[in-house]
């Protein structure tokens, strides 16, 4: 510590012996305190600023988003989600590349050359591809104005045009359906009210002849009961005479109906024939009085009884033929027959007896089952009969139900619609339909013409307006929207890209005046504007830069894009102020001293007051002159 202190005080002891050998003037041989400058009115300017390096405006583009690497001197920033930058700091926004997928066949243009936005550069083959699919999409369309043209004359989908007989047949039927809703919703018709009162007057009948019925069947019953045991009776003791007689009158019978068979018919009288014809003309005329009269019974009845005379008449006058052995034969075994009962009612045997005895059976049977109900079965259903045929006549008189009326009306709808129907097959399409048929070639000849952009497309064309620096590709390489051709780049507005810390960012603002040199040119300057400064950064490693845009003012021919340049941004300037370098100043803001020498020779220190420092100035707004001459030290 005491060496220390002791080297201390003696580098004072030498400072102040030199400073007091200055002032004297002693000495021409002493090494030089510093250097003497003069305080004098001029400009101090703040700046910020680093190492960028050149590129055309529209490369920039992307390099003012935040950029993914840190600046280098050299290097470039690329844009965050866009292509890579090439080596040099050039952006792929200057890169031309093919719209369609070939091989190159021909370059138009050579490095230099001077381009416009959308002048053709290069052309594709794609082998047919892109005109294979001009022609399918042309076919497409074809096919779909032949489908509408269809359509607005027949529609295929609602098959064939109909006949003539099938539109004969549908309007009958809708005739005939019309018919029958007037029928039945009309006023009932005579001839139906005749024939229901015909019905219910047969019922009635039917009714009396089964209650008649029923008490002529009970005795018919009995009294065969009583016969059966008659019989019985007589056959087994002697014959009862009346069974005599009528089997002598039975025998009688059938020897009287040989002998008529065997024997000629009389031809018939005249009287009968008249009979008969006058029988025909009356029942004609009961047929007129019926037709005029407009009975529908009456008119029946008169046409059977009409039916019946002619029947009679041609019954009359057919002529009369010899009987057949067969109808001899029949005759001979009645007769036969009969005589073989008579015999038989003095000697009847065991199975006639047995047969008596069952016919006795039966007949008690049969008394007893009509006693239980038969006929009575009988009437009951005559009565239901007549029950329907009054309800069939109460309803023809009142017409038909709601029911049947809108079922006839249902009917002729559908007999309507079916004719409708009929009607529209094979008829041009509906409005839906052509509307989708319509739209159906609409996007068939978009296709034609996206399909015909796709064409010049093999035309690759320059996207900015420049110069050509770059060739990429060579004639026969395979190209594709990913492979680049050339570089188009406009040399005629160059600015500089470069990144400002997050501390220098915030000073600057857009439209602040920059100075720009140029290493490569012999440190040429260049006067700039910032242009475009990033709203985000990038942190890298802990250090976040902000990538800014700085347009020059002038333009150089050997100036290119991809050179490094120093870039400083001024974001604060005092004109027109005493100034002094910051050599010359010891300390900072008001404790800041310089070292005036006075017009005797001598030094003196004195505090001064700072305004604005710069790079190399800075201000004095106190405490100097000038003319005033201050001490820069060596070394200092």
């Amino acid at each position: 510590m005491r060496r220390r202190l002791l080297l201390v005080v003696l580098a004072a002891a030498l400072v102040a012996a030199a400073i007091a050998w200055a002032t004297r003037g002693g000495g021409g041989h002493a090494p030089p305190i510093g250097e003497f400058v003069v305080a004098e009115r001029g400009d101090v300017a703040l700046t910020v600023g680093g190492i960028g390096h050149v590129t055309t405006l529209t490369g920039a583009a992307l390099l003012t988003l935040p950029s993914a690497t840190p600046a280098t001197a050299g290097g470039s920033a690329s844009a965050q989600g866009g292509p890579p930058a090439p080596a040099g700091g050039q952006s792929t926004a200057d890169v031309v590349f093919p719209a369609a997928a070939g091989h190159v066949v021909r370059l138009l243009v050579q490095r230099g050359d001077r381009v416009v936005a959308g002048q053709p550069v290069a052309l594709l083959d794609d082998d047919g591809t892109i005109a294979g699919a001009v022609l399918q999409a042309r076919g497409d369309a074809s096919a779909a104005r032949l489908e509408l043209a269809q359509r607005r004359i027949q529609d295929p989908a609602r098959g064939t045009p109909p006949l003539a007989p099938e539109l004969t047949a549908g309007r009958d039927a809708v005739r005939a359906a019309r018919a029958r809703l007037d029928r039945i919703a009309g006023p009932p018709l005579a001839a139906d009210v005749a024939a229901a009162r015909l019905d219910v007057a047969k019922a009635r009948a039917d009714v009396r002849l089964a209650r008649a019925g029923t008490a002529d069947a009970l005795s018919a019953a009995q009294f065969a009961a009583l016969s059966a045991e008659r019989r019985l009776q007589t056959l087994n003791g002697t014959p009862d005479p009346s069974d005599v007689a009528a089997a002598q009158l039975e025998v009688a019978k059938a020897v009287l109906d040989q002998e008529t068979l065997l024997r000629r018919q009389p031809a018939p009288s005249a009287a009968a024939v008249s009979a008969a014809d006058l029988s025909i003309a009356l029942a004609q005329q009961h047929i007129a009085d019926a037709t005029a009269s407009g009975s529908a019974a009456d008119l029946a009845a008169a046409r059977a009884e009409l039916a019946k005379a002619q029947s009679e008449r041609e019954a009359l006058l057919a002529p009369q033929q010899q009987p057949t052995e067969a109808a001899r034969a029949a005759a001979a075994l009645a007769v036969e027959v009969a005589q073989r009962r008579l015999a038989g009612l003095a000697h009847p045997a065991a199975a006639v007896v047995g047969a008596a005895r069952a016919e006795l059976a039966k007949a008690r049977a049969d008394v007893a089952a009509t006693r239980a109900g038969r006929g009575m079965l009988s009437m009951r259903a005559a009565a239901a009969v007549l029950g329907a045929a009054r309800s069939k006549l109460a309803a023809v008189r009142r017409g038909p139900t709601a029911d049947i009326v809108a079922a006839a009306r249902s009917d002729v709808q559908k007999s309507r619609s079916d004719l409708a129907t009929l009607r529209q097959r094979g008829a041009p399409a509906s409005a839906t339909d052509l509307a989708l048929a319509r739209l159906k070639l609409d996007v068939a000849i978009g296709r034609v013409a996206l399909a015909s952009r796709q064409t010049s497309r093999l035309t690759v064309r320059a996207n900015a307006t420049g110069t050509v620096t770059s060739i990429l590709t060579t004639p026969g390489a395979n190209a594709d929207p990913t492979t680049p051709v050339l570089r188009v780049q406009d040399l005629g507005h160059l600015v500089v890209a470069l990144d400002l810390s997050e501390f220098d960012v915030g000073r600057t603002r857009v439209g602040a005046p920059a100075l720009i040199s140029v290493d490569a040119l012999g440190g040429r300057e260049f006067g700039a504007a910032v242009v475009d400064i990033a709203a985000g950064g990038i942190d890298n490693g802990g250090v976040v830069n902000f990538p800014v845009m700085i347009r020059l003012r002038t333009r150089h021919e050997q100036l290119r894009p991809g050179m490094s340049v120093s870039a400083r941004i001024i974001v604060r300037r005092r004109r027109d102020v005493v100034r002094i370098p910051l050599g010359a100043v010891s300390g900072d803001g008001h404790q800041a001293e310089v070292t005036l020498r006075r017009g005797d020779g001598q030094l003196l220190r004195r505090r001064i007051v700072l305004g604005l420092a710069g790079k190399e100035f800075a201000e004095v707004r106190s405490g100097l002159r000038p003319g005033d001459r201050v001490l820069i030290p060596a070394g200092g």
